[in-house]
């Protein structure tokens, strides 16, 4: 059997080195997780992951070059694109440079969704989806949602009747996701093979009990998104917090990634400072190292997220962890892996007060952490059932 290549396609730090780590602590000893094709500086990742073979590229075409040539030399070679977000990739997979039985997608979530609303992107998704087989109309969050009263699981698509062949299936191979981000792909997709798989998040299992010495303040303060990222929405977020709250919280807002973002955290920052007292605000221009941000998240006494798709699942579950809630957009589909772990969901669109936050901590206090099937070590059966599917390449 061909060793599986795991790619990942776009220079996104952050990420990549979680993957990278990851894949170098838990699960270099076996052979379909040691061979990395990876756009970065080959410098900075050469002594940082010993057990792993990585070959590094200076961009996401010559990566993308690189893996076509691959993937034509070799049928046999089965890939594994950790995000995908490399146009040039989308293209040999709609132009056959690389066939389905080839092309393992694990879905992060940008990668999946239509919410960018710059030219550029406007562009790229059409392309997107006709390599992913799909024609028709956007692929955006899915708002029906919004109407649910009881959040419920919801069915898979059926499957053909037996010996009637699937029509209209992708190109993609194979997906690999969250629950949510697996039903709103299957509902497109209903003959996509797909299997549930979480981010590796750095977490520590000894901190399940962080929420027991957790300080507890007359005044809440709230976490408001997961990075500097537009896509967390963060005025509308504070001006919502601030129609429901006034300024008698606390407001704490992380935007110390990605870099060069400057202009976009001097406009949340004029527009929290018209809605909160500076001694309530708090907006952090600067990356915080891993152990500053877990103790930045201990202060809270909520996460609030708006955006409305799968994203910042690392952040949901350092702050489940500490027996934090969140509120999420009911468009966000991680709602669904929330509730079928039986963790407690606040929404944007619910009547939150004090007593709703303290409500909702006690809930999640008698949750048992270490149970939870997206936390670490949990999600470790998945990566090496994943590791197994992808490289032998079943439907």
């Amino acid at each position: 059997m061909t060793a599986l290549i795991h790619v990942l396609g776009s220079d996104i730090p952050h990420h990549n080195q979680t993957v990278l780590r990851f894949f170098n602590d838990e699960l270099a000893a076996d052979p379909q997780a040691r061979r990395f094709m990876i756009v970065g500086d080959e410098a900075s990742v050469r002594d940082g992951y010993p057990a792993l073979d990585i070959t590094c590229y200076p961009g996401k075409k010559s990566l993308a070059q690189a893996v076509i040539a691959q993937a034509k030399a070799n049928r046999q070679q089965r890939f594994f694109f950790h995000g995908q977000f490399n146009t040039g990739l989308w293209l040999a997979l709609l132009g056959g440079g690389i066939r389905p039985s080839q092309f393992n997608w694990h879905i992060w979530g940008a990668d999946l969704y239509e919410n960018a609303t710059s030219l550029k992107f406007r562009l790229f998704y059409p392309l997107r989806r006709l390599a992913q087989g799909r024609g028709g109309g956007g692929f955006s969050t899915p708002r029906g949602l919004g109407r649910v009263a009881h959040p419920r699981l919801p069915s898979p698509p059926p499957s053909p009747p037996p010996g009637r062949p699937c029509v209209g299936g992708g190109r993609v191979g194979r997906v690999f996701a969250t629950r949510g981000d697996l039903s709103w792909f299957a509902n497109r997709h209903p003959c996509v093979p797909g299997e549930l798989l979480y981010f590796p998040t750095r977490m520590d299992p000894a901190l399940n009990t962080l929420a027991e010495n957790a300080p507890r303040g007359d005044t809440l303060t709230i976490l408001v998104g997961n990075s500097g990222d537009r896509s967390n929405e963060h005025i509308a977020a504070l001006k919502a917090i601030h129609q429901q709250f006034g300024d008698t919280v606390n407001v704490i807002v992380p935007m110390g990634y990605p870099a060069n973002n400057e202009a976009y955290i001097n406009e949340v920052r004029e527009a929290g400072a018209a809605l909160f007292s500076g001694e309530h605000l708090q907006i952090l221009s600067e990356k915080l190292e891993f152990h500053d941000y877990l103790a930045l998240l201990r202060r809270c006494d909520l996460g609030y997220f708006l955006f409305a798709r799968q994203q910042g699942i690392g952040t949901l579950c350092l702050l489940i962890q500490a027996g934090i809630p969140c509120v999420l957009n009911r468009e966000n589909p991680f709602w669904q892996d929330m509730t079928e772990q039986h963790v407690p969901v606040l929404f944007t669109s619910d009547a939150l007060d004090v007593s709703v936050v303290r409500e909702a901590q006690r809930q999640l206090a008698s949750v048992d952490k270490s149970g939870i099937a997206f936390f670490r070590p949990n999600y470790l059966t998945g990566w090496q059932r994943a590791l197994r599917l992808a490289a032998e390449g079943q439907a």
